[in-house]
């Protein structure tokens, strides 16, 4: 079930948290490569057009972000679309080696241009926001070009005086926010774009980005079971997940209504370890169950300033348990330990929203069972690690959660207080009696995995659209008895 906090959806409370607990990854404002034509010594016309076509007004331009976490330099792409006639945009990044000098106040903007030519294609081109009282010219300041902006910043320029003898031009407007001016954009986190530039101009770069899987399972807990005449404690000193799952986010729309909105997901040499003691102690003739939080981990949050986008990906650890009846005191010890491929693939589209997947299917190696003392009881007994999403694109929240859970679980009944030790292998025996040293035993086992999936929208995430089953793996097991020394 997805469990994600609701602050995850505020930029600003988002931004907070992580950089008091020291995990936060903001992206910095990265250049593409392609993206600034320097002038040309000895230019004739034709080379001038082409190094002043920075100047040139679009209709549609891209900016991109860059960030490294867990060893993976990431890269991140907004696409704006500013789908109106009356609107175009022009980036600074792509000019500012043409600037003497820029000035920057809260109403308007001053730029020094090098030289006469230069001054002369910038008023050829901008002179259109003049000519109508209802155009708008978007200039994306880059960042630290006003001084005072830490990153990328849109200005909304409605007019334009220019002083030709000056060589400066001077725009009357005000700074804006992505979110108030764009209704029309496409994110991508972790899949380079293959518009503007080449996939070889980022080869420095991992195609998605990466969150950390190793993590141990803090597991040391007495279950305390009101009016019951029983005692249950829990153990785990070697319980960890380890790993990490490389992902990438894909989000688009238009009129600001979302036309995509998806999350990929697929492991990196990931597995799970779960080697629970299990104390037993007591008289109780039902069953009990119930499920605990271990701790909830916030890590590598990843944000786009300027309210663009918002990552709060977390790692959430529990246990739950089914327990009963129970006659007499013992532990039990046993273990599973699984391992996804690292070709398992997953897409969760948050819109439909619907879940696609392909080689989750788990490899399970599993630990003897051990029995140290007379007892009749059932058990079964799960660890829980979920990574669980919460994307806010433009204040539009998406949540989705992925949880793999390991079970082990026996009903067992040892009639001396010696115990037993038992090696369980895969095989085909659903349940058998075996004897050791003198001690025998009755025991059904089982052990194995599920590995699920969850969306919620943002508003209601205890309330989840879609869960889906991307695999199960349930044991059958064969059992022989060890010589106990």
């Amino acid at each position: 079930m997805v469990n994600i906090r609701r602050f995850w959806l505020s930029s600003s409370l988002v931004l907070s948290l992580l950089a008091q607990q020291g995990l936060s990854m903001v992206f910095e404002d990265t250049v593409a490569p392609d993206a600034v034509s320097p002038l040309l010594e000895n230019r004739d016309q034709s080379t001038e057009d082409a190094s002043f076509s920075v100047f040139d007004r679009l209709g549609k331009d891209s900016y991109y972000w860059s960030g490294s976490q867990n060893g993976h330099k990431t890269l991140a792409n907004l696409t704006v679309d500013v789908g109106d006639d009356e609107a175009n945009i022009v980036s600074m990044e792509k000019f500012r080696h043409l600037l003497t000098s820029v000035n920057c106040t809260a109403n308007g903007i001053v730029l020094e241009l090098e030289d006469t030519p230069a001054f002369g294609y910038l008023q050829r081109g901008w002179q259109w926001v003049n000519d109508d009282d209802d155009r708008k010219l978007i200039l994306v300041m880059g960042s630290k070009h006003c001084g005072w902006n830490p990153h990328r910043m849109p200005f909304v320029v409605s007019s334009i005086s220019f002083d030709k003898p000056s060589l400066k031009a001077r725009l009357s407007g005000v700074p804006s926010e992505w979110k108030q001016i764009f209704r029309n954009y496409e994110v991508t986190v972790g899949n380079v774009p293959e518009s503007s530039t080449t996939r070889r101009d980022w080869d420095d770069f991992d195609k998605e980005a990466s969150l950390s899987f190793n993590h141990k399972i803090p597991l040391s807990k007495s279950i305390p079971i009101p009016g019951k005449d029983v005692s249950v404690e829990i153990s785990c000193e070697g319980c960890e997940t380890k790993g990490s799952f490389d992902f990438g986010v894909h989000i688009k729309t238009n009129a600001g209504i979302p036309q995509s909105a998806s999350l990929t997901l697929s492991p990196n040499d990931v597995s799970a370890t779960f080697t629970p003691r299990l104390g037993l102690s007591g008289n109780m003739t039902g069953d009990i169950s119930n499920e605990h939080e271990l701790v909830t981990i916030p890590v590598d949050g990843i944000s786009i300033p300027g309210g663009v986008l918002d990552l709060g990906p977390e790692i959430v650890l529990s246990f739950g348990y089914q327990i009963g009846p129970i006659k007499g005191s013992a532990g039990i010890t046993a273990g599973v330990t699984i391992s996804l491929e690292n070709s398992a693939e997953l897409e969760i589209d948050l819109l439909s929203p619907d879940v696609s997947a392909g080689g989750w299917t788990p490899q399970i190696d599993t630990e003897p069972v051990e029995i140290d003392a007379k007892i009749e009881a059932g058990a079964e007994v799960y660890a829980k690690a979920e990574i669980q999403f919460a994307a806010s694109v433009f204040d539009l929240g998406y949540e989705a959660g992925v949880n793999l859970k390991p079970y082990l679980g026996a009903d067992v009944a040892v009639s001396t207080d010696k115990g037993l030790g038992v090696d369980v292998n895969l095989g085909s025996d659903v349940g058998a009696h075996v004897s050791a040293g003198g001690s025998k035993a009755c025991i059904t086992p089982k052990a194995g995995v599920s590995l699920n999936v969850d969306i919620a929208q943002a508003d209601t995430p205890d309330d989840p659209i879609v869960e889906k089953t991307i695999a199960v793996c349930q044991l059958n097991l064969r059992m022989t008895p060890r010589n106990r020394h």
